[in-house]
Order: C-alpha cells, then sequence, then structure tokens
C-alpha cells in the first residue's frame, strides 16, 4: 500500500518538474516575443486607436459563428475592464 502512494508521489513531482522545466523554456524560447508585445501595446496606446488586421471582417464572422471565439471575447472585455 505504501509502495502505490510513493510511485505516485515520485509521478507527480516528476510531471511538475517536466512541466517546470518546460515553462522556463518557452519563456527562455520566447524571451523576444514578451518584450516585442509589450513594446506593441506600448505604441496603440500612444497612438490613440487600435492596430487591426487587414481580414477583420472575416475574424469577426468567425467569432460569431464559434462558441468558443464569443466566451473568449467576452473573457477578453471582462477581464480587460478590470486592468485599466
Amino acid at each position: 500500500m505504501l509502495g502505490e502512494t510513493v510511485n505516485k508521489v515520485r509521478m507527480a513531482l516528476w510531471l511538475y518538474g517536466f512541466f517546470a522545466v518546460a515553462s522556463l523554456y518557452y519563456v527562455y524560447y520566447l524571451r523576444n516575443a514578451i518584450p516585442a508585445l509589450k513594446s506593441l501595446a506600448n505604441q496603440e496606446r500612444s497612438s490613440g486607436k487600435p492596430f487591426t488586421f487587414d481580414n477583420l471582417q472575416q475574424i469577426r464572422e468567425w467569432r460569431q459563428r464559434s462558441w468558443l471565439a464569443r466566451l473568449l471575447a467576452w473573457l477578453s472585455h471582462t477581464f480587460a475592464g478590470r486592468r485599466r
């Protein structure tokens, strides 16, 4: 009985370790993209107008068709108000 518990704990520790290392790797791998996104947000804020995509109408149509996109848009809108 105790052996099974030890194996489960060991497996959980290995998984936590793996995900921690994978997360650190992705932060290191994306280290240039993260500041670029922050500077893009600052540029957008200083220009006073939002940056958009060329296919904005297609994106809006897709958002209206997809329940997941509507949920993400709602969450984004909800939490964007809390940040400011």
